[in-house]
């Protein structure tokens, strides 16, 4: 399918309430002052206890055995003082560039950014269309906002969501092969698979772990809390997110990854995970991330996970934020740990590492 030049971007307001289903945040999530205080957990949000990558202090089982030097570095990123300040804004958009997503995960089918130039108005349950697409009210456009819809069955989109509303009804219903908001996709109602070339960005491939690696990094990037099946809360749980399928696992190839980043950027992302490996390097791919970061979008690529000193592509890019993972040194977090400033074993490393 061709594109064309001029970009599109999602309309999503600035703030969000919404009335939470059972087992889900009551969103927006606010700040919490005193997160990060020391055998604190109850000052922060519930699902951040013993998240220790996240957390900026030792943890009690560790504090004798760890090393001396790193007992004011803390176990991981020190989300929790983050959420002193912020918990993130609904008006930021976060794209997925990896091997699709599960349409039914709790923690994450409110927070799906929709493209409403590729969506009719909401209806009530009399078929009376509402003024606008934000339905219900609460300041953001998502899912919610067609649950009164009787156009919308729970089971129209793909089986292993049938259990609630999800994206993925709306883009089995709404799919009518018109790109309504003229940006070359047809009905890219919320996100793209370019790699199975549609715009539903499900993962297909379930023949192991790899294949359902997307849904791991929308929860780290994105889960609102509340879940209580994995328990998990993001480092923005406030925001939006776009999912963007480049391959069935986190294996892709140049000229699918190019493809993706500028869909991002013309969709209003403002940061974008890649922890990912292309195969390939064409010159369109460095020129997508070129693209990117003047569109102001920020392009975060791993370093890959061969265990190697060699470039992992497109992470190595000039225009990409290149990272690798800093970890515990058990096999078990909940474990006693002398180090968590280890390099995961399996990231490769060298020179020109960012973060």
């Amino acid at each position: 399918m061709s594109r064309v030049s001029s970009p599109v971007h999602l309309l999503l307001p600035a703030s969000l309430l919404l009335v939470p289903a059972s087992g889900q945040a009551e969103l927006p999530l606010p700040t919490f002052p005193d997160c990060g205080e020391v055998d604190a957990p109850e000052l922060c949000p519930a699902d951040l206890d013993e998240q220790w990558d996240f957390i900026s202090y030792i943890p009690p089982q560790s504090r004798e055995q760890v090393v001396a030097s790193e007992l004011s570095l803390g176990s991981g990123m020190w989300v929790d003082r983050a959420f002193r300040t912020t918990t993130g804004r609904t008006d930021v958009v976060l794209a997925v560039g990896d091997s699709g997503v599960n349409w039914g995960e709790w923690s994450l089918v409110r927070k799906y950014a929709l493209n409403t130039g590729e969506l009719p108005l909401p209806q009530d349950a009399d078929g009376t269309a509402f003024v606008d697409h934000d339905s219900n009210g609460d300041g953001v456009v998502n899912i919610t906002d067609y649950a009164l819809d009787p156009r919308v069955d729970v089971t129209a989109g793909v089986d292993a969501a049938d259990g609630l509303l999800d994206p993925s009804d709306l883009i089995y219903t709404f799919s009518d092969g018109v790109d309504d908001d003229g940006n070359g996709y047809a009905d890219d109602i919320s996100g793209w698979d370019f790699f199975g070339r549609d715009n539903d960005a499900y993962h297909t491939f379930t023949g192991h772990d790899y294949g359902t690696h997307g849904d791991g990094v929308a929860r780290k990037m994105g889960s609102e809390g509340g879940d209580e099946e994995n328990g998990n809360i993001g480092v923005c749980p406030n925001c939006m997110i776009l999912p963007v399928r480049l391959g069935d696992t986190f294996i892709t190839d140049g000229t699918r990854t190019a493809e993706g980043i500028v869909f991002a950027a013309d969709s209003g992302a403002v940061g974008m995970s890649l922890a990912i490996g292309a195969l390939t390097n064409p010159d369109v791919t460095t020129a997508a991330a070129a693209y990117a970061y003047d569109q102001g979008l920020t392009l975060v690529g791993a370093a890959g996970d061969e265990n190697a000193y060699h470039r992992n592509f497109p992470a190595m890019l000039g225009d990409i934020l290149y990272v690798h993972s800093i970890r515990h040194d058990t096999l078990d977090e909940d474990s006693v740990v002398t180090s968590y400033f280890n390099t995961w074993n399996c990231n490769n490393f060298g020179s020109r590492m960012d973060v």
